[in-house]
């Protein structure tokens, strides 16, 4: 239902080389345990088992809006609205709530898409013993809809704000689409289109499309398969099927042919005019090994193309994806500030690629080629379901088959020994040969330069089709590397201390599994053993001390500080051999220093406990600092300023200028400046202080944290802790408090800026709310279900009520440290003359959420979709996930003790706290009102 989704699902979401074909089963490698069927009526299934904490389930129709004949324009997109609103066994919104009930959320857990060819219906549940209701709903989306008249005449004005904020198709979108059946069939329609909806037809277009014969259900992830193949015919199998619909219908239907090869749009803003030059090629099917051959192919023949661009000192840049289930759209991308550097691009651009014909392929880059992806190929049992499930659904539409990430490493290593020199060179006569017509996408600022015509970017292009360049190989650098499996640790120097100290306390949090240390030193440790399927161990070190040491005035000398303190490399080393070492044994380090934290993190994808503390521990108290790279970085920016430096484009456009003063209110003053517009500012930066700032945001080990996650032995893990850290020394580390960020209390007023855009074909409209809570946990979860109960009460009357609005939405910032603060933005885009109404609306909601208490029920229903939530992330498996969560519970709370007992604090909430904190996040007389309107 997003736009992306209606129009261009398949460049969004889709491999650039994934193909499509002519059936749904293929003798192409399947998954082991994954179960194909069709039962008596046609219907097809798919269930692939997957140990996973949740089900991803799919009701796939071959079924778009190609289907749609003159009269029955937005059809396919509008049943996929109306199957929401009731059917035989969940009527009106049964089927929503009841899923809504258990904790699921419309949107993210409950969904649906149509494109051209096809409408898909999502849900993603939790608990296996859902299965047999997932399947029924969907079922009822199937064969037993009720489209009643007031269903579609409340759907109407919700599609038709759709429409609204969906605006006019991009220029480009159009161009491309020339004199092709889908210039006509955009998914999304018009607003006169729905206007003239007859529903009538609209319930024949049901039951001619919504048939088992075009239908599949695909189901992933934790699912009991005997019994989904009873539940499937229980719920399907008494549809009936229509042998003269065809699975195929969609295909080979994107041919588009251009009477005018060159499309302009224009852009006031653009500082280097862009040229796109397009080809479209044949999309390989994939049905067989012989198609997947071609998929890689392909791969080999864009490295091989980028590879001669870069050779020729060429800026151009190529890209490939699958753009219509028979096409790819192939690109070469050019900027240039003047007609003659667009020119000179084109031209060269036009001799590499006869270069390319002319000479072929060499051998020895084939190989390397062959090489690169086979090392880039990393076959793994534990894919992300949602990916196999809407891999299975483009098996199902488009024949693009589903092949695990372990067969498709052995497929690779199978065909690239028959891939030729030959196959190559007829892949890049098939899509660059330049005797073909080009299609020119031309984005320009006409104040730069501007072209008339295709011809004239033609003969550019025929001038340079005639030339033949000669390559020259790059001279090889001299390795200052080592050779691979020869560093070791003690050849290092000695970095420990004989006092390792010891352990004062140590706690274990058993909801979280996570073992806390505190040692002698003052530093606390915690340890977090996950079931990842991989080596990757993470070791994350951290404390609220950053910028905010120092100055606001300051601090934009030390914008750069993160990336040299990243840049510095361990004593004993050089630089190169750190990069070769680090690259070795797979360990790196990234630190990040903020406002309110400095953090280091580092990971080791081999798993090696050694490398992961020492790699660690000396990048912290033993590192090199890159003077040379410092002080050739301020000459440069110093030789780069401009005296006649002219205002940016983008700070002159409204919407960013827009962002800036919505953040600003937020903060409750004004967005300091961070350029460094003269020498004398860049003198001001100095490398010593970044390092000095680094060292005394960790020099105090009672204000720092380190967290240490993986799937390893926890014993392990403890005994080199203490060893490597508990030897280290802390230092009292005096931060003036004045230093700190502070909030200026908002003044008793509704602010509104408006700014005009001509990028914008209605009102875009934020509305802030800034207010404040108490720094615990329970305030926090707290001001998310508030903010779940503003969003859903002002769907309810902007949209469902009223059809001001298609998609307002709103989001949270939540500050706890050092200043506990929140802010809710609530967006949406409507006709200028309702804004008024919609902040009307908005007023309404507050009101109710401040004094009329909600529902045990409802409560109840948000608390689960809380912890449905958390289980979603913060999976046994999910590594990063742990690390990035405990990280910022340590930070704001200094604690994990209310994050171990979440789910008690979360079931304690009342709907009286609420009202309170309802109170102290929303004012009726004081918040900003932020408008871009169009020109």
């Amino acid at each position: 239902m997003k736009r992306t989704q209606i129009l261009y699902f398949f460049a969004s979401v889709l491999c650039p080389l994934l193909a499509v074909g002519q059936s749904t089963f293929s003798d192409l490698p399947k998954a082991d345990k994954a179960i194909y069927g069709t039962l008596d009526n046609g219907l097809n299934y798919i269930i692939h088992p997957i140990p996973q904490q949740k089900t991803e389930y799919r009701l796939v129709l071959n079924v778009g809006s190609l289907q749609e004949r003159d009269d029955e324009k937005g059809f396919a997109h509008f049943l996929e609205h109306m199957i929401f609103n009731g059917n035989d066994d969940f009527p009106g919104r049964q089927a929503i709530d009841t899923l809504q009930r258990l904790g699921y959320q419309f949107g993210r857990d409950i969904n649906a898409y149509t494109t051209y060819e096809r409408t898909v219906y999502d849900l993603s549940l939790l608990d296996i013993r859902q299965q047999d209701l997932a399947i029924n709903i969907l079922g009822n989306f199937l064969g037993k809809s009720h489209l009643n008249k007031e269903g579609i005449e409340k759907e109407r004005r919700i599609v038709i704000q759709e429409i609204k904020d969906f605006g006019t198709e991009p220029l480009f979108n159009r161009k491309k689409l020339e004199n092709t059946p889908h210039a006509n069939r955009l998914p999304i329609a018009t607003e006169s289109d729905i206007l003239n909806l007859d529903p009538i037809k609209l319930k024949a277009f049901y039951q001619r499309w919504y048939n088992p014969t075009l239908a599949t259900i695909i189901i992933v992830g934790n699912v009991n398969t005997t019994e989904a193949v009873e539940q499937i015919k229980k719920h399907f199998g008494a549809f009936k099927g229509q042998s003269n619909l065809t699975r195929t219908q969609s295909e080979n239907t994107f041919s588009p042919t251009y009477a005018d090869r060159l499309e302009v749009q224009k852009d006031s803003n653009a500082t280097a005019n862009k040229l796109e030059i397009i080809r479209f090629s044949d999309a390989p099917f994939l049905a067989n090994k012989a198609d997947y051959k071609q998929q890689v192919i392909e791969q080999v023949y864009k490295l091989w193309l980028n590879h001669k661009l870069s050779q020729a000192k060429s800026q151009t840049t190529a890209h490939s994806l699958w753009y219509l289930p028979n096409k790819n759209e192939n690109a070469l991308e050019l900027k240039a500030k003047t007609k003659e550097e667009l020119y000179s691009g084109i031209n060269l651009t036009a001799s590499v690629l006869n270069t390319m014909t002319v000479k072929g392929i060499h051998n020895e880059e084939l190989t390397r080629f062959k090489q690169h992806l086979l090392n880039h190929s990393t076959p793994t049992t534990d894919e992300d379901i949602t990916y196999v499930t809407n891999a299975y659904v483009d098996q199902v539409v488009v024949n693009s088959h589903y092949i695990s990430s372990v067969d498709r490493h052995r497929l690779l290593e199978e065909v690239l020994p028959e891939i030729t020199r030959e196959d190559i060179n007829q892949k890049h006569t098939a899509i660059w040969d330049t005797s073909k017509e080009n299609l020119y996408l031309l984005t320009a600022n006409d104040r730069l330069f501007s072209i008339e015509s295709a011809e004239e970017l033609d003969q550019q292009w025929s001038e340079g089709a005639t030339k033949t360049l000669v390559f020259k190989k790059a001279k090889k650098k001299k390795s200052h590397h080592r050779p691979k499996g020869s560093f070791h640790w003690k050849a290092m120097p000695p970095i420990h201390s004989e006092n390792t100290g010891t352990i004062t306390a140590e706690q274990h949090y058993d909801n979280l599994d996570i073992t806390e240390l505190t040692l002698s030193n003052g530093l606390r440790i915690g340890i977090k053993p996950t079931k990842a399927t991989d080596d990757n161990y993470i070791l994350t070190m951290f404390t609220r001390n950053g910028l905010s040491q120092i100055s606001t005035d300051e601090r934009k000398y030390y914008q750069d500080a993160s990336y040299f303190i990243d840049s510095s490399w361990i004593h004993g080393l050089t630089h190169d051999g750190y990069m070769s070492v680090g690259a070795d044994r797979e360990i790196s380090t990234l630190v990040s220093i903020n406002n309110d934290a400095s953090i280091i993190n580092t990971s080791s994808r081999k798993g090696n406990t050694r490398d992961l503390f020492e790699w660690t521990y000396r990048k912290l108290y033993d590192y090199i600092k890159p003077k040379q790279d410092f002080k050739e970085y301020v000459e440069e920016s110093i030789a780069a300023i401009d005296t006649t430096t002219t205002p940016s484009s983008l700070l002159s456009n409204p919407s960013i200028q827009i962002e800036h003063q919505i953040e600003a209110y937020k903060k409750g003053a004004p967005l300091s400046s961070e350029e460094l517009t003269t020498a004398e500012d860049w003198q001001k930066v100095n490398l010593d202080n970044f390092f000095s700032l680094y060292n005394q945001s960790f020099a105090n080990l009672n204000e720092v944290y380190v967290l240490i996650a993986g799937n390893f032995n926890a014993e392990e893990i403890k005994t080199k802790a203490l060893r490597y850290f508990g030897s280290l020394e802390g230092h009292t580390n005096k931060v003036s408090q004045e230093n700190r960020n502070s909030l200026k209390s908002p003044l008793k007023e509704v602010k509104r800026v408006t700014l005009s855009s001509s990028d914008v074909e209605r009102t875009d409209a934020t509305i802030v709310f800034n207010g404040t809570i108490q720094p615990v946990l329970k305030e926090s979860m707290m001001a998310h279900i508030v903010r779940e109960m503003f969003n859903n009460q002002f769907l309810t009357l902007s949209r469902e009520k009223e059809g001001l609005v298609y998609s307002p939405s709103s989001a949270l910032e939540v500050e706890i440290y050092p200043n506990p603060r929140t802010s809710v933005s609530l967006f949406f885009s409507a006709t200028l003359s309702d804004v008024e109404k919609l902040e009307q609306l908005a007023m309404e909601v507050i009101n109710s959420i401040q004094t009329q208490r909600i529902s045990e029920n409802e409560l109840g229903q948000m608390k689960r979709t809380i912890l449905n939530n958390k289980k979603l992330h913060l999976t046994e498996t999910s590594t990063f996930r742990w690390v990035d969560k405990l990280r910022e519970t340590q930070l704001n709370f200094s604690s994990l003790k209310d994050f171990n007992d979440y789910e008690t604090i979360l079931n304690s909430i009342t709907p009286d706290d609420l009202i309170k904190v309802a109170k102290s996040m929303f004012t009726t007389s004081s918040y900003g009102v932020f408008l871009v309107t169009p020109k």
